[in-house]
Order: structure tokens, then sequence, then C-alpha cells
């Protein structure tokens, strides 16, 4: 019985000292595409997995920088040699032209307002709709934006995109609410995908 214990606590603390050993999680890097909408989330996952690592070198930051980079995002920076101290270089120009709050936030707009107009009842547009709203409603709540200030014009835009039998039914939910809140729209949808998923 000793013996097993003895050999589990070697085990425990091998699988201790390998993963500390791990430079990187085995989740996938984020990928950057160029989009202002991108932005944010790309950023803060980088910096948690790269960018503030002490035991990864700057040179292997490059790398997985430039890994991370797709589309002609990376041109700005594969002119730079993958040394040590270029890796900040690159950080800092990609940082000089994506982190831009005010067009930040226009690419969120965007995406709300020029979402299309959904065509049918379908479970995956629906769901895309929601995903839509609650992703770049969510990232304007991270640029501190008042998004609760805006809740007459963004239901009524976001209402508008809906098909006939969806508006019917918001209508039907909101009847006994004098001024629904973004929120209210983003739960009519959680519900409405699950009722779908549940007749599917």
């Amino acid at each position: 019985m000793l013996k097993t214990v003895s050999e589990q606590s070697r085990r425990s603390i091998n699988i201790t000292k390998v993963d500390s050993n791990t430079r990187l999680p085995q989740t996938k890097l984020p990928k950057f595409h160029g989009g202002y909408d991108e932005w944010m989330r790309f950023h803060d996952l980088f910096v948690a997995m790269v960018q503030s690592k002490e035991n990864i070198s700057g040179a292997e930051k490059m790398d997985y920088l430039l890994s991370c980079l797709k589309g002609n995002t990376s041109s700005v920076i594969k002119h730079l040699s993958h040394n040590n101290a270029n890796f900040d270089v690159a950080w800092d120009l990609l940082k000089s032209l994506y982190d831009k709050p005010q067009f930040i936030t226009v690419a969120h707009f965007d995406k709300l307002f020029e979402f299309p107009m959904l065509k049918g009842t379908g479970l995956d547009e629906i769901k895309c709709f929601f995903r839509t709203i609650s992703e770049n409603i969510n990232a304007l709540r991270a640029l501190k934006k008042p998004v609760e200030s805006w809740n007459t014009l963004l239901v009524y835009v976001l209402a508008k995109k809906m098909d006939e039998e969806t508006r019917v039914l918001w209508v039907r939910a909101t009847k006994t609410k004098e001024d629904p809140s973004i929120e209210d729209l983003i739960e009519f949808l959680k519900d409405r995908i699950n009722e779908l998923e549940r007749l599917n």
C-alpha cells in the first residue's frame, strides 16, 4: 500500500513538472484577420496565452504572433527579424493600427445594423442572429458604451430584421412591456432557440 502511494506521488510530481514546463496551453491560439470587431477578443486571448508568459522568449512570441495573423495582417510586421527585441516592436505596431476604440465601436455597430433580414424561422438562422446580437452587445459593453441608453433604437432596428412569424412572437412576448430592452430581445431569442431545439 505504501509503495502504491509512493508511486502515485512520484507520478503526480512528474505530471506537475511537465505541466509547469509547458509553454503554451493545448488550446488553439486565436486568429486575427484584421477586423476591428475581432481585435479586443484577439488582444485579450493573445496577451493571456502568449504575451504575458515570461518563460517564452521574444523570438518565440514573434513566431506565435505571426502564426495568428491571417490574410494581409501579417504584412505590417513580417519584415521584422525574429529576435527578442522585435516582438515588442511588432506588438506595439499592431496595437497602434487596431487598438482604436472609435473604429472598434463602429465595427460592432456595423455587425448589428448590417445583419441581413431573416428569411425564415429556421434554427440556424435564429442562432446566428442571437450570436451576432449577444457578441456585439457584449463587446460594446466591454468598451464602456452606454448600451442600456440605446435600448429603444437597438430593439427597433433589430426587431425589424426578424421574419414575420418571429416578429409576431416577439410582439406577443413583450405586450406587457412599454419599452422592451435589448436584454429582453436577447432572452426572447434564447427562449426561441430552446423551443426550436425541442421541436427538432
